[in-house]
């Protein structure tokens, strides 16, 4: 009889570390396939992210343009700005006044 329930003792053992290793196993499958998600969670961050940084480049290279045609504006603004008021000057004390305004050269007569 103590046989008997030394066997049998033995036998639960048996059971409950067989028990225990599936567990043990499905938690480790189950931690793979997770870490699995991550790294490619982690490696879809990583190509978004350097898309990103691209983008960012290239509309800091579009922004650079942008501001130098702006200054390019302005300067020709201004240029025009002052052919204006050197023609109104001369149109003022009744002379001719030619101003050329980019390719156009433009003849207006003070005198009849």
């Amino acid at each position: 009889k103590v046989l008997q329930e030394r066997v049998s003792d033995k036998e639960s053992t048996m059971d409950h570390s067989h028990t225990t290793l599936a567990k043990l196993r499905a938690e480790v499958t189950s931690l793979q396939r997770k870490n699995e998600e991550l790294t490619n969670d982690k490696l879809d961050m990583e190509a978004t992210l350097e898309e990103l940084v691209l983008d960012k480049e290239q509309l800091r290279e579009e922004k650079e343009m942008l501001e130098d045609q702006l200054e390019e504006c302005k300067i020709d603004l201004e240029s025009a700005q002052l052919e204006l008021d050197d023609a109104k000057c001369q149109l003022e004390e009744g002379g001719n006044v030619n101003v050329t305004i980019g390719a156009t050269e433009l003849d207006a007569g003070g005198e009849e």
